[in-house]
């Protein structure tokens, strides 16, 4: 049986799911915020959205080959749940940071519809997800702060390789802690220039198995490291000897205990050689794409800096497209004037007018006084066990590349599934 497959009745109606899901790791699903039934719809969804046939309840395929070509999909529905827990992480570090799996499903469709197509299906699976994980980052990015978007493409780079089985659990939790030491019996080799934290930090490093003899080879040749200390840009050296083989996150583990400060500028091309320099590039905001991207029952919600104002960019695209504007400033009293206009603007001949809600307020839900019902159907607050501890990952990464690195608020424009 294949991770996806749907038990149907006679009629064609799904009565059940036949999830054997023995690559999704249980901390993934333990990360997510759904209920069971959301996550069974998202797997239903992904099983149907690229024209793969469930086999029917108590009978195998006919076909040898409609079966191995149906199990090849399901590689792309398995990468696309990692994406959809990945962005609902984001919430830990600003609740506005959520998106509805209504949203994450369309943004999929939209990406079935609008990726090159092949006549093999490797060809096709590549096709569509490259499509989709750009699509989802240009989406993400307009609703994130200009200090998160780094974050962003680095826990998506993350999240991948952990889908992947590319990434060792010890050096991510290494890069995220420093690692813990109570008492460093080892003697600091270069007490001129190496702090006494970071002597301590290469000594714990070197307990996991791919940094054995880091520690020995920084206390025979600390003139050699001394050259990356005093780098203007270590990020781009070559590590000393040997050690300049490793690669990838294991690079950034040493540079966070080299020179932490340049930590940022390592994530950054952490991520362009994982996944590209566009990752590293969101676009600037178009709300003429915001525009065509959205439907009539979708409002486009922009969440402001203070001091910001996107009314001239909503008339300006109004006009471009023939339609009119009625903005409304809300306040005590102004709630039945403001649906009167939304009544009135869909009653407008033609394809509507545009209804803009001034001084919209965005308050935090309770998490004690919300409903569980509610909590779990909308899929933002959970408090068990599982979903706090899943909480520290998050900020922890927030808090290390953020101290790091000045913080610049911007205009931050926000898609309206809230």
């Amino acid at each position: 049986m294949s991770p996806l497959d749907v038990v149907y009745r006679d009629n064609g109606v799904p009565v059940g799911y036949a999830c054997s899901l023995p690559r999704i790791p249980q901390r993934v699903l333990k990360l997510s915020c759904l209920s069971t039934r959301e996550i069974l719809s998202l797997l239903h969804y992904l099983h149907h959205a690229i024209d793969v046939k469930p086999v029917a309840s108590g009978r195998q395929s006919t076909h040898p080959h409609s079966t191995q070509v149906r199990k090849g999909y399901t590689s792309v529905a398995y990468s696309t749940q990692v994406l959809f827990f990945c962005i609902a992480c984001l919430e830990n570090i600003e609740p506005v940071y959520s998106y509805s799996l209504v949203w994450f499903i369309n943004l999929f469709v939209a990406s079935i519809k609008n990726s090159e197509t092949a006549s093999d299906v490797p060809t096709r699976l590549d096709n569509l997800y490259n499509h989709f994980i750009y699509s989802l980052y240009k989406n993400i990015c307009r609703s994130l702060l200009e200090k998160d978007k780094l974050l962003f493409s680095f826990v998506l780079t993350i999240r991948i390789l952990q889908g992947k089985n590319e990434l060792d659990d010890a050096e991510w939790l290494f890069f995220l802690t420093g690692g813990v030491s109570l008492d460093n019996p080892h003697k600091n080799p270069a007490q001129d220039w190496l702090a006494p934290k970071l002597w301590n930090e290469i000594c714990l490093l070197d307990a996991i198995p791919a940094f054995r003899g880091l520690r020995e080879h920084v206390d025979r040749c600390p003139h050699q490291w001394r050259t990356l200390y005093d780098s203007t840009d270590p990020q781009e050296e070559p590590l000393p000897d040997t050690w300049d083989k490793l690669t990838g996150l294991k690079r950034l583990c040493v540079l966070r205990c080299v020179r932490p400060d340049k930590v940022v500028l390592g994530v950054q091309k952490f991520v362009i050689s994982e996944m590209g320099e566009k990752f590293v590039r969101p676009p600037p905001f178009d709300l003429q794409a915001c525009y065509d991207e959205s439907s009539c029952i979708q409002p486009l919600v922009f969440v402001l800096a203070p001091g910001s104002d996107p009314m001239a960019s909503v008339l300006e695209a109004a006009e471009a497209i023939g339609r009119e504007v009625e903005p409304i400033s809300l306040g005590q009293g102004q709630g039945p004037v403001a649906e009167a206009l939304i009544a009135r603007a869909c009653k407008v001949h033609g394809d509507g007018s545009w209804v803009v809600l001034q001084n919209c307020s965005w308050r935090r839900p309770s998490l004690h006084l919300q409903p569980e019902a509610a909590r779990r159907s909308a899929g933002r607050w959970d408090d068990s066990p599982d979903a706090i501890a899943a909480t520290p990952s998050m900020t922890s990464v927030h808090r290390f590349l953020h101290n790091r690195s000045p913080r610049r608020v911007v205009h931050a424009p926000l898609r309206g599934d809230l």
